[in-house]
C-alpha cells in the first residue's frame, strides 16, 4: 500500500510537469503567432526595429522619432497610458492580445517627453503624456478645461470647466473619463467677470 501511494504521487508530479510543459509550449506558440501578426501589420513601418518573442511574450521594438508615432502605435495595440513605464532610454507599454502578453518598446520616447515638458508653460506628466497646464485643454467630447493653480494635497492638478460652472476635476480622472486631453485648437476668448 505504501508503494502504491508513492507511485501515485510520482505519477501525479510527472503529469503536472507534463501539463506545465504543454502550457509553456502553447504559450510560446501563441507568442510566435502574435509576433508574426505584429510583423505583418507593422513590420514595414520605418520606426519598427524588430518584432520577436521572448518566452511567452511578443515584443515589438521601435525607434521613436516623434511622440505622435508612439501614441498611434500604443493606441493601435490597445495599450492604456497607465500600462506604460519609462526608463532612461525607452518606454515600455504592456497589454494582452487574446491570451498573449505583448510589449511595445519605444526607444527615444523619454527624450521626446523631456523636450515636450521643456516646451510646455506648466508641464505635468501622466505616464507617457505631458500636459501643458498653461493652456486650455480639450477633452474627447470637445469640452474645454482650464487649470487655475489648485491641486489636491498630493499635488494632482485640479481643472475647472472653461466658461461654465462645474466642480473642479482631477486631471487623471478627466483623462480616464473622457480620454486623453489635448491643447485647445481654437482660440479661447478671455472671460470677463460678470
Amino acid at each position: 500500500m505504501h508503494k502504491e501511494q508513492i507511485s501515485a504521487e510520482t505519477h501525479g508530479e510527472a503529469g503536472s510537469a507534463e501539463g506545465t510543459e504543454a502550457a509553456r509550449f502553447w504559450a510560446r506558440a501563441q507568442a510566435r503567432r502574435a509576433a508574426a501578426a505584429l510583423s505583418a501589420a507593422y513590420g514595414a513601418h520605418a520606426d519598427v526595429v524588430s518584432v520577436a518573442t521572448q518566452g511567452d511574450q511578443a515584443v515589438m521594438v521601435m525607434q521613436i522619432r516623434d511622440l505622435h508615432t508612439w501614441y498611434v502605435h500604443r493606441d493601435l495595440l490597445g495599450i492604456p497610458p497607465e500600462s506604460v513605464t519609462c526608463e532612461a532610454d525607452a518606454c515600455v507599454g504592456r497589454t494582452v492580445v487574446v491570451t498573449t502578453p505583448v510589449r511595445l518598446v519605444g526607444h527615444g520616447v523619454p527624450g521626446l517627453l523631456a523636450a515636450a515638458a521643456g516646451r510646455a508653460r506648466q508641464p505635468y506628466r501622466i505616464g507617457d503624456r505631458v500636459y501643458d497646464l498653461g493652456v486650455p485643454l480639450a477633452d474627447g467630447d470637445g469640452a474645454l478645461w482650464r487649470y487655475r493653480g489648485s491641486r489636491t494635497p498630493d499635488g494632482v492638478p485640479l481643472l475647472r470647466p472653461y466658461g461654465r460652472d462645474g466642480e473642479p476635476r482631477r486631471l487623471p480622472d478627466l483623462v480616464r473619463r473622457t480620454g486623453e486631453l489635448c491643447p485647445a485648437r481654437r482660440p479661447v476668448p478671455r472671460l470677463r467677470p460678470a
